[in-house]
């Protein structure tokens, strides 16, 4: 025969309950937080990018390296990005430019560090084209 179990049994969530569900907040929060800084560069790239494509299309004479470089660092520079863009080396690791058609590449990743052997990885690759 089964009993019922009245209302005034069921208290709600037990202490180890509450442990695992304050413990699988705390580390969504630590994913979020750690992916977040890593995400807005990533807009930061993105939103240069569609400058630098609308930039090239209306200017034909800025379809070289320095021109690119030089809107690219102060795009990024005015969004707050941290990319040293603006170092010759860093902007011919990250950036290939294609003659014909007219071609440009940005490639970024960047990775942040979870704890001992755990790593988050964001890979950024766009290529804008213009006519």
């Amino acid at each position: 025969m089964k009993q019922y179990v009245g209302k005034h049994r069921q208290r709600g969530i037990g202490g180890f309950g509450l442990l695992m569900l304050l413990g699988i907040l705390a580390f969504v929060l630590w994913i979020f937080f750690t992916l977040l800084p890593m995400y807005m560069e990533v807009m930061r790239l993105d939103k240069s990018m569609e400058f630098l494509e609308k930039e090239i299309t209306n200017d034909a004479s800025k379809r070289n390296a320095s021109a690119i470089q030089k809107i690219l660092a102060s795009n990024l520079n005015l969004e707050g990005s941290e990319i040293p863009i603006f170092q010759k080396e860093t902007f011919n690791q990250l950036v290939d430019i294609q003659r014909s058609p007219f071609l440009v590449t940005l490639k970024y990743d960047q990775e942040a560090n979870l704890g001992a052997n755990l790593w988050l990885t964001v890979k950024f690759e766009k290529t804008i084209e213009a006519p």
